[in-house]
């Protein structure tokens, strides 16, 4: 008999050993005896082919030790993995992040205004000399965790008498939040003698309060201290000076009782 053109395949994925029993004829006549063959198939490792995470998204300064998401593994012969941060292309952010089981755990504080995003190179193991490697980006939310800061060294000056209601001049601040911040709640806290200045809540305009206030032969000088919030956060106060303009609003007065003496 011709055995050259017997082909045996196993199903896919199985290993261990096949016995089967076989004969042999010759055009004419068959093999005396039956022959039996045992064929041992041994195990081929296949390597893990994907990881993914469960979540790649976090807000920025939690607390060290938070849970980002979990890992999993595709491997069709496998379902024991293990998970290292590795060296390597995408490893940029390694050292912010670590690994506990399958879950990947923030290792330093995470900063938004640093960076908005961070990497990580990621390596799963199954155990049988199979590896697969990936990189994964972690997308940071921006929080609003940043004072605002009212722009120092801000003036305005107004003529003394100025009627109620009429406009001084508009507080400026920042706030290096990422997210556009919206100011709100801007107080004067000091230094508003007789309550001469109003300021709106909503837009940090200062107006005139009380017109009776604004004399300069009183007070020349108004060294407001001013607060704005970004919602969450309020600002430390910041002096805003006003200055007032003289205004000849004054009657002149002839002393009494002057008198002169002139001869004859």
């Amino acid at each position: 008999a011709d055995l050259g053109n017997l082909i045996f395949t196993p199903a896919t994925g199985f290993y261990g050993t096949v016995s089967f029993e076989w004969n042999g004829f010759e055009g004419s006549i068959w093999a005396e005896n039956n022959a039996w063959v045992n064929i041992e198939i041994a195990n081929s490792n296949k390597s893990p082919t994907d990881i993914d995470l469960s979540n790649t998204v976090t807000d920025e300064n939690v607390v060290i030790a938070t849970v980002i998401g979990a890992f999993s593994t595709t491997d069709i012969d496998s379902s024991s993995f293990t998970y290292t941060l590795v060296a390597g292309e995408g490893d940029t952010d390694n050292s912010s992040f670590s690994i506990e089981g399958s879950n990947l755990k923030t290792a330093a504080s995470i900063d938004r205004e640093y960076a908005p995003s961070l990497s990580i190179r990621v390596k799963t193991d199954d155990g049988d000399g199979g590896t697969y490697e990936e990189v994964f980006t972690i997308t940071i939310n921006d929080v609003n965790d940043v004072l605002p800061i009212i722009t120092a060294g801000q003036s305005f000056a107004i003529d003394e008498n100025s009627t109620n209601g009429l406009g001084v001049g508009t507080v400026v601040a920042t706030d290096d939040d990422v997210t556009e911040t919206t100011f709100d709640n801007w107080t004067i806290t000091g230094g508003n003698t007789d309550d001469a200045f109003a300021i709106n809540s909503f837009t940090g305009q200062i107006s005139v309060n009380i017109t009776s206030a604004l004399d300069i032969e009183l007070t020349a000088v108004f060294n407001l201290a001013i607060t704005v919030s970004d919602g969450v956060n309020t600002s430390s106060s910041q002096i805003v000076t006003i200055y007032l303009n003289d205004l000849n609003d004054k009657l002149p007065v002839i002393t009494p009782w002057q008198s002169f003496a002139i001869d004859e």
